[in-house]
């Protein structure tokens, strides 16, 4: 099964994305910050990375930056 990281600073933009994903039957993990998600790819792997473009500090670009640096196999959208 694959793995999708919702990554957004907006609650109820993370909750409806995880369970429209939910529902396709996907393992959904979320954070509320471009640092929160860096830390949970530290711990396991992620299929896709779906993220919010603006953010606090870390924004999508920074993150999608780091991913494909530290994470190759990791596909991230914006």
């Amino acid at each position: 099964m694959a793995t999708v990281m919702v990554v957004d600073d907006e609650p109820g933009i993370v909750e409806s994305l995880e369970k429209i994903f939910e529902r396709e039957e996907l393992s959904v993990v979320t954070a509320a910050s471009g640092e929160e998600a860096l830390a949970i790819l530290q711990k396991q792997p992620i299929d896709v990375v779906l993220t919010d473009l603006r953010m606090a500090r870390l924004t999508g670009l920074d993150l999608l930056r780091t991913v494909r640096a530290e994470y190759p196999e990791t596909e991230v959208v914006l």
